[in-house]
């Protein structure tokens, strides 16, 4: 029974650090941040995805909203440190989506969702994909 109720601990704790996916297919990764954001903290303002494969081009819709000083939102190769689509926030900022278009999506690679702001009081990030294309990897664990 102990053994039983450990599995189905681990089995929600394990959805709980995945994203949510709704019942259309989409994927929709988040981060939210407060008062006590510390951006030199990579674990707090980063979500990591891949594709499952190559993708021409894979349309995102992302979603923002700020209280704060200043925010930068990118997409980036994690390997090459290349950025795929930015955009930049000054000042308080009402909840406004937005289109994310990403081309030459390649199969196997890591893809970050970072979050860097100055001054933040509150902050939503959110990308939504269409489909079964994209995944979320699970977060580096710190040392």
């Amino acid at each position: 029974m102990k053994k039983l109720a450990a599995l189905c601990l681990a089995i929600l704790a394990a959805a709980c650090l995945t994203a949510c996916r709704d019942g259309d297919g989409k994927l929709s990764i988040a981060m939210e941040m407060d008062g006590n954001y510390q951006p030199e903290d990579p674990f707090v303002n980063a979500r990591l995805f891949c594709v499952r494969k190559d993708a021409a081009a894979l349309d995102a819709e992302g979603a923002f909203e700020m209280e704060g000083d200043s925010a930068l939102v990118e997409i980036k190769d994690k390997q090459a440190d290349e950025v795929l689509w930015s955009r930049a926030w000054e000042g308080a900022t009402a909840r406004e989506t937005f289109d994310i278009p990403l081309r030459d999506m390649e199969a196997g690679k890591e893809y970050v969702i970072g979050f860097t702001g100055t001054g933040i009081e509150h902050a939503l990030v959110s990308v939504a994909f269409d489909g079964g294309l994209v995944e979320e990897r699970a977060r580096p664990e710190s040392k």
